[in-house]
């Protein structure tokens, strides 16, 4: 970059003690560009994008002997909504199933169909109402569990083995849906916050120590 040459003025001292302005042409110096660095013998960096991650996946899914189908048909689709209805979500369908289309694929289904996108609407609808039930069966359902807990002591480290009722892992399960219950149907299993106001409210004017 051409830098333009900067004036700098100072003050000198003359024989006969006045002074006079001394002006120096000073030259800007700009700090060295930093050397590219040759990348010969290494390979090009990764650049993660759509096509890439999609031909990654459908690279490992032929390593595992997967087939997936490219185009719907009446009994995969069928199947795919019996089962959201019974209450699987779309991941736990298609992913270790070869037979299934891949979940980028479902969705392209769907934005070419609105009749499958409005039954598939349905079909989630039902599946909120099947993870209701489930909650109420882990909840009336006891489930024995073994808690190993390790304490260390002065006398050294032991183990303590308690058997009983899973209760965290059922805490765990039912919160889970619950919370995929508001996110996906909000005004049907959201929590429901009043907002109306049923006190009495006054309003009083005051000037001065006198109230009005």
């Amino acid at each position: 970059m051409a830098t333009k040459p900067v004036q700098k003025a100072k003050q000198a001292a003359t024989p006969d003690n006045s002074l006079q302005v001394v002006v120096n042409k000073v030259k800007r110096i700009d700090p060295p560009k930093p050397k590219r660095v040759s990348r010969k013998g290494k390979a090009p960096p990764i650049v993660y994008n759509s096509k890439n991650i999609r031909a990654e996946r459908e690279a490992e899914e032929k390593a595992r002997g997967f087939d997936r189908p490219k185009k719907p048909t009446p009994a995969i689709v069928n199947e795919i909504l019996d089962l959201i209805e019974a209450g699987f979500t779309l991941t736990e369908i298609i992913s270790d199933r070869g037979d299934m289309p891949s979940v980028g694929c479902w969705y392209m289904w769907l934005r070419a169909d609105e009749a499958l996108a409005d039954r598939y609407a349905r079909a989630k609808e039902i599946q909120c109402e099947s993870m209701a039930m489930d909650i109420v069966r882990l909840s009336n359902t006891p489930r024995k569990g073994v808690r190993t807990v390790t304490r260390s002591t002065k006398d050294g480290t032991f183990m303590e083995v308690t058997e009983g009722d899973a209760v965290d892992r059922t805490r765990l399960q039912v919160e889970a849906r619950r919370w995929y219950l508001e996110k996906i149907m909000p005004k049907r299993f959201g929590t429901k916050v009043d907002v109306n106001h049923t006190g009495e409210v006054r309003v009083v004017l005051q000037q001065g120590d006198e109230k009005l």
